[in-house]
C-alpha cells in the first residue's frame, strides 16, 4: 500500500515541477508553434494533420476570437510524466550502426 502513495506521490511530484516550469515559460496555456514543438511535431503541417486524425496525445482547444489550437499546461506536464513512465513503450527500436 505504502509503495502504491509513494509512486503517486514521485508522479505528483514530477508532474509538479514539469507544470511549473512550463507556467514559466508560457503561461497556464501554451498554443502555436510552442505547442507543436513540445508535442515534438516539426512542421504546422503534421500537427494540422495529428488534428485532423485526433491524435494529438493531449486535449487542446481553440478560444473564441483566436486561430490557433491551445493546450492546458497542466495537461501538457501529466503527457510528460506518462511519457517518462513508459518511455519504453514510446520509442522505436533503431538499430545502433555501433552495435555488431
Amino acid at each position: 500500500m505504502t509503495d502504491d502513495y509513494s509512486k503517486t506521490s514521485q508522479k505528483d511530484k514530477r508532474i509538479n515541477e514539469y507544470e511549473l516550469c512550463l507556467l514559466k515559460l508560457y503561461g497556464a496555456v501554451v498554443g502555436g508553434k510552442e505547442l507543436r514543438h513540445i508535442l515534438g511535431y516539426r512542421t504546422g503541417d503534421a500537427f494540422r494533420q495529428a488534428v485532423r486524425r485526433k491524435t494529438l496525445p493531449i486535449p487542446t482547444f481553440i478560444l473564441k476570437g483566436r486561430k490557433m489550437r491551445m493546450a492546458r499546461t497542466h495537461d501538457i506536464a501529466v503527457w510528460l510524466v506518462s511519457i517518462d513512465e513508459n518511455l519504453e513503450e514510446h520509442l522505436l527500436e533503431v538499430p545502433n550502426k555501433y552495435d555488431k
